[in-house]
């Protein structure tokens, strides 16, 4: 049966602690609609999870903040996701490791999708590292990606990064090679 979860002037509040928590996630099912308005959603890893396993995933948040080592997470072909006003926000508190095993992203498209489709409209979006591992704004692991963001300002460690400096805060696999982002 399709799914719908609707967060509507709610604070959720995921784990502080242990192993790969998460504050909202998804994983195995069809036709999921996740709609999140005023509202903020955290966890000591993932704050929204779109796990392996879904298929045709739409998300749809507005004036919401995420807060997590990864903020928004998808696994799954064909999420289509929305955010509109929000503040997505990445902390990475993990322990060093100096092969970077513990880098992450804000905002991570992960392994092995397809059909992918993320927009950001006047979203503030950070990325914070407290231990020396390296947090960017997005990861993009999966070809065919496509990240639209339109009048966002973005922030590593409380200071406001460029949109021409903006490269350096993105994490492209080898395998996202034809993924596209928009700056508006």
């Amino acid at each position: 049966e399709p799914v719908t979860l609707t967060l509507s002037n709610i604070d959720v509040v995921g784990p502080t602690t242990g192993t790969y928590t998460r504050g909202v996630s998804v994983y195995g099912t069809q036709n999921v609609t996740i709609v999140a308005d005023n509202s903020s959603v955290s966890a000591n890893y993932y704050a929204l999870n779109i796990a392996s396993a879904n298929e045709n995933v739409k998300v749809v948040v507005k004036n919401t903040t995420l807060t997590g080592w990864c903020a928004f997470q998808t696994w799954s072909a064909g999420t289509k996701a929305t955010f509109d006003n929000c503040t997505l926000i990445g902390n990475n508190d993990k322990t060093y490791n100096a092969d970077g095993w513990n880098n992450f992203a804000t905002v991570v498209i992960n392994e092995n999708t397809t059909n992918v489709e993320l927009t950001f409209k006047d979203c503030r979006i950070e990325a914070n590292q407290t231990t020396g591992n390296t947090q960017y704004l997005f990861s993009i692991r999966a070809a065919g990606a496509k990240i639209t963001l339109d009048n966002c300002t973005y922030f590593a460690n409380g200071t406001e990064i460029a949109n021409a400096d903006l490269r350096g805060y993105i994490s492209l696999y080898p395998v996202a090679s034809d993924a596209q982002i928009i700056i508006e």
